[in-house]
């Protein structure tokens, strides 16, 4: 068996046991085998710990974790979109009926992470109703009407994000709003 090859049967252990070891074989840089593994997250997450170049590792972490907030929203159609509003926009509750979670409202608290002037409008990655960029820290955010009906996601809230990221980058993933996945990752990366 090789030195840097941690081999862990999920038969033997449990998924919380599993999750747990993580930052101890990301500190020594080690990969990770699974067998007898059938539960798709604690796959990823190997997969995810086997990936020696960090931007690739990253590039993949950030794939899946978008992938996931897609399908919970998807799943559980938390915006309840009817006729291009969204369910605060129906209530009132949003200032920003056209565009909604699109509108750029520039925050100076976000500036710092940002590294960019965000002029006040849309979105320039909305076309028609289509992101065209996977922004992590759009795809996290939850306005205060679904935040109110206990919706909304950390990083710590998702194993990918959780373990693999450090303090500083997990509140830029919060915090870069409208931000391009290549421009993301470059800040993760600075930021290891």
């Amino acid at each position: 068996m090789q030195k840097d090859l941690v081999i862990i049967d999920c038969q033997k252990q449990t998924k919380s046991e599993i999750i747990k070891s993580i930052p101890k074989i990301l500190k020594k840089n080690q990969k990770l085998k699974l067998i007898n593994c059938q539960d798709p997250e604690l796959k990823k997450i190997a997969k995810a710990v086997n990936y020696q170049d960090l931007k690739k590792r990253y590039q993949y972490i950030y794939d899946e974790v978008c992938q996931f907030l897609d399908e919970q929203f998807d799943k559980h159609n938390y915006c309840q979109f009817k006729n291009d509003l969204c369910i605060s926009a129906q209530k009132k509750h949003s200032h920003y009926r056209e565009y909604g979670c699109c509108y750029i409202r520039p925050v100076k608290k976000w500036y710092h992470f940002s590294k960019r002037e965000l002029k006040e409008g849309k979105c320039e990655y909305l076309d028609g109703h289509q992101c065209q960029t996977k922004s992590i820290a759009c795809k996290l955010f939850t306005c205060y009407y679904l935040q109110e009906q206990n919706i909304r996601f950390s990083p710590d809230d998702i194993i990918l994000l959780k373990y693999f990221f450090n303090k500083k980058q997990k509140k830029i993933i919060e915090t870069s709003f409208y931000t391009s996945k290549e421009d993301m990752i470059e800040k993760l990366l600075k930021n290891k």
